[in-house]
């Protein structure tokens, strides 16, 4: 009987860690997306200023997060993401438009592959 008890506390630690997972993961996810399409808002207002401020708080949060998302995540993709922000804060800081709008949808993209590799289907369990 004291095994199935440890089992069950084991398997509802599991069950709880892995619902933590999923809602820190995937409201950082949709924080960071939210404020790229601020940012991308304020760049086509010509207010590229707010567009850098933006993209600043954006790269200080994913680096403030990102050894939580290291645990989740291939660390190559949540280091990717951290790159990209970065270097679309440097190209609003110096007004690279194209280049600022070009990252910007990478990162979207990259964030929108972390977001599906979290959902259970078929591709992600094979």
């Amino acid at each position: 009987m004291k095994r199935i008890w440890i089992v069950l506390i084991m398997l509802f630690a599991v069950i709880g860690l892995c619902c933590y997972e999923f809602i820190f993961s995937n409201s950082l996810i949709v924080q960071t997306e939210n404020k790229l399409s601020e940012a991308n808002n304020a760049a086509q207002e010509n207010n590229i200023n707010k567009a850098y401020s933006i993209c600043e708080g954006i790269y200080n949060n994913w680096r403030n997060h990102q050894k939580t998302m290291n645990i989740f995540y291939y660390h190559d993709s949540v280091e990717n993401v951290g790159q990209s922000i970065a270097l679309m804060s440097e190209y609003a800081k110096y007004k690279d438009y194209v280049h600022f709008y070009a990252e910007n949808k990478k990162i979207g993209e990259q964030l929108s592959v972390l977001k599906s590799a979290e959902l259970p289907s078929i591709d992600n369990i094979l």
